[in-house]
């Protein structure tokens, strides 16, 4: 009887110290995230959560969070992954997650060629890897711009309001000096820079 008694205990205690289920993630995966971009968002976290578990923001909850993305990479969910592995990384920040937070990170940017010559034209996409259930509460604004190598805007690009979760379509055709440069890729809410 005492060996069933404690074999129920010990059942119990490592069934509440197992992490609860996984947080819901909203919305619909309109394509996996490339796996490489996830492995380095895994290298990230990973220094990341050592920084946080000294400074206390490493809690149960981003437990759960880290636990899910290990999980969900296990069964090849690359796009599920990845938003758990970005929503760790803005709470161990102290962001909360948000519509604003997921729509920043629902985005891949493409670009149709990585090498420009003179006087060719650059074709850069915006292509959500997954939607939200429900229309956008907020207003929010993308703004694209090319920078130099060391972070310098050289040229801002169209800014576009962004309604729903939609592909955003920008063609750069100005002339640039010979160099280095970037894409750089922001979401602007009514409160300014994510």
């Amino acid at each position: 009887m005492k060996k069933l008694l404690l074999a129920a205990c010990l059942a119990a205690c490592a069934l509440a110290q197992q992490p609860s289920a996984a947080p819901v993630l909203e919305g619909k995966t309109l394509r996996p995230a490339n796996s490489d971009d996830l492995r380095m968002l895994g290298i990230l976290s990973s220094s990341a959560r050592q920084a946080a578990q000294k400074t206390g923001r490493h809690n149960p909850e981003m437990e759960k969070l880290s636990a899910a993305a290990f999980a969900a990479y296990g069964k090849q969910d690359f796009t599920a992954s990845f938003r758990y592995v970005t929503r760790y990384l803005f709470g161990i920040q102290g962001t909360p997650v948000s519509e604003a937070t997921e729509i920043a990170t629902a985005y891949d940017l493409k670009l149709d060629r990585k090498i420009l010559t003179p006087g060719a034209a650059l074709r850069i996409s915006l292509v959500p890897l997954f939607t939200l259930d429900r229309p956008l509460a907020g207003k929010y604004t993308v703004g694209l711009s090319i920078r130099s190598a060391e972070g310098n805007k050289v040229r801002p690009l169209d800014e576009q309001e962004l309604t729903d979760m939609r592909n955003v379509e920008v063609t750069f055709k100005d002339k640039l000096a010979p160099g280095s440069y970037t894409v750089h890729y922001e979401l602007r809410t009514a409160g300014g820079a994510l």
